[in-house]
């Protein structure tokens, strides 16, 4: 049964990319992509690439991988199947337990 990929997870090195960050995010997202048929994995960079590593890749006719632009979860990250709502006359109390449910 051939499953299609529906999620992206990015696989990231460090905010700081240097060259053993980026080709270890770009090595890793390849062996998952491989053994992994759920989700498709892209590496990506949190910041701009060195000198060095900008030679290494270009030395190897690998192109870099896209730079992201913010490592915060968003809302959209999380799969809820049913969403949960609460009013502003609530307690904080409330919201806590409700989110523990």
């Amino acid at each position: 049964m051939n499953q299609e990929r529906v999620k992206t997870v990015y696989v990231i090195g460090h905010t700081t990319p240097d060259t053993d960050s980026v080709c270890s995010a770009m090595a890793y997202a390849y062996f998952k992509n491989i053994t992994d048929k759920r989700y498709t994995f892209t590496p990506v960079r949190a910041g701009k690439l060195n000198q060095e590593t900008l030679f290494v890749l270009e030395k190897f006719g690998v192109p870099a991988p896209a730079e992201i632009e913010s490592l915060a979860a968003m809302v959209s990250d999380l799969s809820m199947k049913k969403p949960v709502f609460i009013c502003t006359r609530d307690s904080v109390q409330a919201l806590a337990l409700l989110m523990r449910k």
